[in-house]
């Protein structure tokens, strides 16, 4: 019984803790800097870093200048520092770059929008010395060839970028290339929802920035990266096939489903998933950018698992499946977000075709419900 109950006390410090507090970490920054500082992430405590964490602030005054102010111990947490002076440095550097020159070659290029920001990481031991190279344009890069063959024709620039930095002694460590309304999500730290929508968006790690120097090259950069070939391959299918499903989407509605669009990695994930580029062994060549062969459509509804036992939500569902199988697309999954207000059950209906009636479905619900108990 000692045993439980300790265990029950050890549990609750780490989840609990003795953290620094919003109003601790402001009077440090305003005594150690004399700046008034609004806070964009919190630490995130718990036993797999060992306390080592930090958080995540932008000046009250500059709100495009952010740094970091790092954190240890598991159960009390103190300050330990932080990479103002780093970041301030680094932030003067970015504001002459976007004056520059090289800047202007951007926009000229088709990049309408480009900074620098300094590369950071939540130990403050953790690896320093990198930067990141944000560049924008209107819809982003997609599976397009023009979008290709201009990445190709920004190398010398970025080249340009990688010369300059090594002059204060920084590698380019990641180039990000967005849609140009994703602006101030980095650049202010604004997590505007608008400007969280679907959208192409790449990463290119510096092992494969030397790889843009032709376009057959920048493609092999791109898409080598599963999480890229991932989000391009979706996107582009949801643009291309969404409005199939818009038009019964109201019949949807009526039944009490919606179209659920989860965050997953980083990216928001389309409710009309196309499947072909998440296998993480597919090579770009062999994907058909004309007709996706299978698609996962996922929804979210009001209820509880035990609800889905119901005569009446079976019957709804066995309808919302009906609409599905109706559309003139090769959807084979229904993944559904079950929602009773705070708490979050997921259904994974899979080869809706063969559910064809209520026994079908019970039997794939009852199978579902066991992995979710287990």
């Amino acid at each position: 019984m000692k045993k439980k109950f300790f265990t029950i006390i050890l549990m609750f410090l780490v989840i609990t803790g003795c953290s620094v507090s919003d109003g601790e970490l402001k009077d440090y920054v305003q005594y150690k800097h004399n700046a008034e500082v609004d806070i964009v992430s919190r630490p995130k405590i718990d036993t797999g870093n060992g306390g080592r964490s930090s958080f995540r602030v932008k000046h009250k005054d500059i709100p495009e200048f952010r740094f970091s102010v790092f954190v240890d111990g598991l159960f009390f947490n103190r300050i330990t520092g932080d990479n103002y002076k780093e970041s301030l440095e680094f932030y003067e550097f970015n504001q002459e770059y976007m004056e520059s020159d090289l800047h202007e070659k951007f926009k000229k290029l088709g990049f309408e929008k480009s900074f620098l920001q300094l590369y950071t990481t939540d130990d403050e031991d953790g690896f320093k010395g990198s930067a990141y190279l944000f560049l924008f344009k209107p819809g982003g890069i997609g599976v397009d060839e023009q979008d290709y063959a201009l990445l190709q024709q920004s190398y010398p620039l970025i080249q340009e970028v990688k010369q300059t930095l090594a002059g204060l002694e920084y590698d380019l460590y990641e180039l990000y290339v967005y849609d140009v309304n994703a602006f101030n999500r980095f650049f202010l730290n604004e997590n505007d929802s608008k400007d969280y929508k679907i959208m192409n968006e790449v990463s290119i790690y510096k092992t494969d920035i030397e790889k843009m120097n032709t376009v057959e090259r920048v493609k092999e950069a791109i898409f080598s990266d599963s999480l890229n070939r991932e989000k391009l391959i979706s996107y582009h299918f949801f643009k291309k096939e969404e409005q199939k499903v818009a038009e019964r989407m109201p019949e949807l509605n009526k039944l009490g489903f919606e179209p659920d669009e989860g965050f997953y990695y980083g990216f928001v994930e389309p409710y009309l998933f196309c499947l072909d580029g998440s296998d993480d062994y597919v090579s770009y060549e062999s994907i058909n950018i004309d007709a996706c062969q299978s698609y996962d459509l996922n929804l979210q509804t009001k209820g509880n698992l035990s609800d889905m036992a119901e005569e009446n939500k079976q019957e709804q569902i066995m309808q919302m499946l009906s609409i599905v199988k109706s559309v003139n697309l090769p959807i084979n999954n229904v993944r559904l977000k079950v929602m009773d207000g705070k708490y979050v059950d997921f259904i994974s209906l899979e080869d809706i075709q063969k559910i064809s009636d209520i026994r079908a479905l019970e039997a794939a619900l009852e199978e579902q419900v066991a992995k979710e108990e287990q």
